[in-house]
């Protein structure tokens, strides 16, 4: 359909400004005119009276590397949200650059993040993987990141000897800097996971400079989020400032009541003189108190370095168990142990696993699995670990709700959604993210702000950051991506145990000019592109 005129809704610009009524004229995939559009003849009309005409919302931290080419129906769950652009390869964990040496090792390791990827071809190079992305014609707009770790991966495999060798490094920062020049729209740290967290200070740094010359972002998934929060934050402005890169803190979050006080304090401190000496550190954060990772980050770091055999084999050790014990039971200056901040008690939910043993484990926390298995906690997470090192997905309760709205009412907190996408259940922010963020701080009982400064920070402001040139804004030239929700019922319907719900409430959303969701029905697919650094 080359024209559609969207009639009568109340438009929301995505810059922040007062809403108000008028329609939107498309043409060729590009919005024509904002205002009052009476003699415009258009192909179709879409009658938006009652509706809030948005600009579709962006999502740029979902871990949808290997989605967009394994689902065939990716999308369909991001479209009923509203949301028309996504970006993947957070956290450091990127699915390419994979050389095909590493390919068992390193899949093994992102499979708790991507889910399955054992039917997927295997991308030794990132421009390789951008353009199978593109062949598989996505549902929404879909970019992606190049991730730190997985480019150190790519040069010397899961080894952490105590200096990155010179020549290793030269090609990790070869592979960051082919993968930029392909369109990558930044470099994502992710400095809890291994191999990242063997990582020097300056050799991060020598990485991150690479982005800088591109003036490519670059978010982190910092070094610690529970009692290392403030030191974590303060770690990546220096990073920042010894690279000259935007740093952006991924999923901004006081994980473990042991940061939730003046931990937490000292980390917004650090981030508002950052702010105000100008140097550019971005936040986001998702509206929900619980988080998801693997269960092997719950580790020490240094036991991890020797590869996933290694680690299986001695977590079957008794005498190794007991020393797991006591590591684990009391803090550390030189990692984020969560487990002596949160406890064992309704805070590590199981949430996928790949052995039929394991599964039958999925939706207990471990705590309640140790009481069933009759052992002590961290011999039922061994028990668990030692068939499959990588393979266990968790959701970990570790946030106080105070902290999350504290995060939000920070000036330019962007929402993103963290969805990790392992086989089987998933967290509920993956279905209902977006709208549960308007509900929560703009609608609910206790507003943070109007509905225009939250449409904002998940439509122009995620755009203007990342650079998503022709995204984020209802205006004349830019991208017909549009979301058309009803304001009164508009929300998200999964929870933790019941996650597999869509979101509801969106009467159309569009993709590129094309009508991709109806009254909460898709209705296209394939309607996507590609998403480039630089391209319009």
């Amino acid at each position: 359909m080359s024209s559609l005129l969207l009639r009568g809704g109340l438009v929301f610009d995505g810059a922040g400004s007062a809403p108000f009524l008028a329609d939107v004229w498309i043409e060729n995939g590009r919005i024509r005119e904002v205002g009052a559009c009476s003699g415009v003849k258009a192909d179709r009309v879409l009658d938006c009276r009652g509706a809030w005409v948005c600009p579709g919302f962006i999502d740029p931290h979902r871990h949808i590397d290997a989605a967009v080419l394994r689902e065939e129906g990716y999308g369909e769950v991001e479209l009923r949200q509203g949301v028309t652009s996504a970006i993947g390869g957070n956290c450091g964990l990127s699915l390419a650059p994979c050389p095909a040496e590493y390919a068992e090792a390193q899949r093994a390791y992102l499979k708790p993040i991507l889910g399955t990827l054992d039917a997927l071809p295997v991308f030794d190079s990132f421009p390789a993987f951008l353009d199978a992305a593109e062949a598989a014609r996505p549902s929404l707009n879909t970019g992606f990141f190049i991730g730190d770790g997985t480019a150190r991966t790519a040069a010397l495999g899961f080894a952490a000897p105590e200096r990155f060798p010179e020549e290793a490094l030269r090609r990790a920062e070869s592979y960051i800097d082919e993968a930029l020049r392909a369109g990558a729209f930044g470099l994502t740290l992710g400095l809890m996971y291994v191999p990242e967290a063997h990582y020097t200070f300056d050799e991060l740094a020598a990485c991150m400079r690479v982005a800088a010359q591109y003036g490519a972002p670059v978010p982190a998934h910092i070094r610690g989020e529970g009692e290392l929060l403030a030191e974590s934050v303060r770690e990546l402005i220096a990073l920042g400032k010894a690279s000259g890169a935007r740093v952006g803190i991924s999923h901004f979050k006081a994980a473990g009541p042991l940061s939730w006080g003046a931990v937490f304090d000292d980390a917004l401190a650090s981030l508002a003189a950052a702010r105000a000496e100008g140097q550019s550190v971005t936040a986001d954060a998702y509206p929900y108190t619980a988080g998801s990772t693997t269960l092997l980050s719950l580790l020490p770091p240094d036991w991890q370095q020797d590869g996933a055999d290694a680690l299986s084999a001695r977590l079957a050790v008794p005498e190794q168990r007991l020393l797991l014990r006591e590591i684990l039971a009391v803090r550390h200056e030189d990692w984020d142990n969560q487990l002596a901040n949160r406890g064992w008690e309704d805070t590590i939910l199981i949430s996928a696993a790949g052995t039929e043993a394991n599964r039958r484990w999925i939706g207990k926390y471990v705590g309640e699995i140790a009481r069933e298995m009759g052992l002590h906690p961290v011999d039922a997470m061994c028990e668990l670990l030692v068939p499959e090192p990588q393979g266990i997905s968790i959701v970990t309760f570790s946030m106080d709700p105070k902290n999350v709205r504290r995060v939000f009412a920070l000036p330019d907190t962007m929402c993103i959604s963290d969805s990790v996408l392992p086989d089987g259940p998933k967290h509920p922010r993956y279905r209902g993210a977006f709208p549960r963020f308007l509900r929560e701080y703009a609608l609910g009982e206790d507003p943070l702000f109007a509905p225009e400064e939250a449409i904002r920070r998940m439509t122009g402001l995620t755009a203007s950051v990342y650079g998503l040139r022709s995204k984020g804004f209802l205006r004349a030239g830019y991208d017909a991506d549009v979301a058309v929700i009803e304001p009164d019922s508009f929300r998200d319907r999964a929870d933790y145990l019941r996650p597999d719900p869509l979101a509801e409430g969106a009467r159309f959303v569009l993709v590129n000019g094309s009508v991709a969701v109806e009254n909460d029905r898709l209705v296209s697919r394939g309607l996507g592109r590609v998403l480039r650094r630089g391209v319009k």
